[in-house]
C-alpha cells in the first residue's frame, strides 16, 4: 500500500494522469460532435425526403398533363424542378455509417428513381421532336406516353418508399429477407 501512496506523490505520475484524462476527455468530445452532426444529418435527410414527397405529387401532375397532350399529338415540355438531392449527394457517406441495411437500401432505391426521372424528364421534348422528324418511331405519341406512365409508376414506387421510410417501416426493397 505504501507503493501505492509513492506512485501518486510522484509527480510524473499526475503528468501521466493529466495527458491520459485529456486525451479520453477529447476523445468523449470528438464522439459526442460526431453524434450530433450525423442526428443533424440524419434529420436533413429526412426532411429532404419529406419535400421530395410533396414534389413528386407535382411531377406526377405534370406528367398526367403531358399524357393528355400526348393523346391529342401535343408536346409539352417536360423539365422541371429537379428533386431535392443535395443531402443524399453530400452527406450520405457520412451518415450510411449509422443507418441498417434496410434503411440504406431504400435510401438507394428512393434517390435512383428520383434521378432517372429527372433525367429523362429533361431529354424528353428534344427526344421526342427528333423521334417525330425522323420517323424513327411507328407511333412516337404512343411510345412516348407509355414512357411518361412508366416514369409517373416509378414516382409513385419512390413516394410509397419514402413514406413508408418516414414512418420507420422500410421496405425490403433488395430482398434480403426473402428467399428468391
Amino acid at each position: 500500500m505504501e507503493w501505492l501512496c509513492q506512485f501518486f506523490e510522484r509527480k510524473e505520475t499526475w503528468a501521466i494522469m493529466g495527458v491520459i484524462l485529456g486525451f479520453g476527455l477529447g476523445e468523449l468530445s470528438r464522439i459526442i460532435r460526431e453524434w450530433k452532426r450525423r442526428r443533424k444529418l440524419k434529420k436533413a435527410l429526412l426532411d429532404e425526403l419529406k419535400m421530395n414527397d410533396h414534389l413528386i405529387n407535382q411531377k406526377k401532375d405534370n406528367l398526367g398533363q403531358i399524357i393528355e397532350a400526348l393523346k391529342n399529338k401535343h408536346i409539352l415540355r417536360a423539365e422541371s424542378v429537379h428533386a431535392a438531392t443535395t443531402v443524399y449527394d453530400t452527406f450520405f457517406p457520412e451518415i450510411i455509417e449509422c443507418l441498417e441495411p434496410l434503411y440504406r437500401d431504400n435510401i438507394h432505391i428512393i434517390y435512383g428513381h428520383l434521378k432517372v426521372n429527372d433525367s429523362l424528364m429533361d431529354g424528353f421534348y428534344s427526344s421526342i421532336v427528333r423521334d417525330i422528324q425522323q420517323g424513327i418511331l411507328k407511333d412516337p405519341w404512343k411510345s412516348y406516353r407509355n414512357q411518361i406512365e412508366d416514369m409517373t409508376n416509378s414516382y409513385s414506387t419512390a413516394q410509397s418508399l419514402i413514406k413508408a421510410y418516414l414512418a420507420n417501416k422500410p421496405q425490403d426493397v433488395l430482398y434480403r429477407h426473402s428467399e428468391r
